[in-house]
């Protein structure tokens, strides 16, 4: 029983306590009024005087005790009033209170519903951070890879460079070849004009002298090897300065003493210099 129920049975109780005692009081009045009545008639019929003022009292009193009555039942309605406007209220409340019950139970149903919200959001930002770690790995492993594979391809550019440089080098070298093919088939064909036959001619005997004048720019070296030494017309004798190669001339005049030809190989940057060695044991 709600606290508001309990008040208005309390309240009804002290109105019927109340009713109780105004009628005990005014039933026991006129019993003690009917007695001293009776009393005062049979014994004291003399003292009719002050047994009517005595009644008149009496008659005050029972007027006072109804209008305490009627006062009590007034109480007694009005309490009746307001013990209908608390029921009211109490009804009022209950509803209120059932109200405020759904409320709360919505409410709880909904903190459950944003705690389990929350706790969907926690384990999405911890997969988030899983992934992002993992993300981070795989990032700084690809730029590894990507560093490795710059260097690998600086390295082959390197290299292809490198080949490129080796073969234009090579390239150069056929060419220059070529070029002392052809200058040598031409010195064979000046030879044959000249009437010297490579062919016939017998194998070097081991030559060496020095230079005695170079014109690089005629390309024309004389030696001081000749006849006396072996040396015969056509012979190609090398030319050196120390452990430096210089280059190559091919003998077109021969006496006892000397040899004298056209410079047919000069290393690149290099000028033949009298006192220089001329030797046909290089190879």
């Amino acid at each position: 029983m709600s606290s508001v129920a309990r008040i208005f049975v309390v309240l009804n109780l002290v109105l019927a306590v109340a009713f109780l005692v105004a009628a005990s009081t005014f039933l026991g009045l006129n019993n003690d009024y009917k007695g001293k009545f009776e009393g005062e008639k049979a014994g004291r019929a003399a003292d009719g005087e002050r047994h009517a003022l005595q009644v008149s009292e009496k008659d005050a009193s029972l007027a006072k005790v109804s209008g305490d009555l009627n006062t009590a039942r007034q109480q007694s309605a009005d309490l009746e009033s307001r013990s209908t406007n608390l029921q009211s209220q109490v009804v009022s409340l209950e509803a209120s209170g059932k109200t405020k019950d759904t409320q709360i139970a919505d409410l709880t149903r909904a903190n459950t519903e944003h705690a389990g919200a929350i706790e969907r959001l926690r384990s999405d930002n911890n997969r988030l951070a899983t992934a992002n770690t993992d993300l981070d790995a795989k990032q700084r492993d690809a730029v590894a890879r990507m560093d490795k594979a710059v260097g690998d391809l600086d390295a082959e550019q390197k290299k292809n460079l490198d080949a490129n440089n080796n073969i234009a080098g090579l390239e150069k070298d056929v060419v220059k070849l070529k070029d002392d093919v052809s200058s040598r088939d031409l010195l064979i064909d000046f030879a044959k004009s000249k009437g010297i036959d490579f062919e016939n001619i017998m194998v070097m005997a081991p030559v060496k002298g020095q230079v005695v004048n170079a014109d690089n720019a005629l390309k024309l070296v004389q030696a001081n090897v000749g006849s006396n030494s072996g040396v015969k017309r056509g012979y190609v004798l090398d030319i050196v300065r120390g452990g430096t190669y210089i280059g190559r001339f091919r003998v077109d005049t021969v006496g006892p003493t000397y040899c004298a030809g056209l410079i047919t190989l000069l290393d690149q940057g290099q000028q033949v210099q009298a006192a220089d060695t001329v030797t046909n044991t290089l190879n």
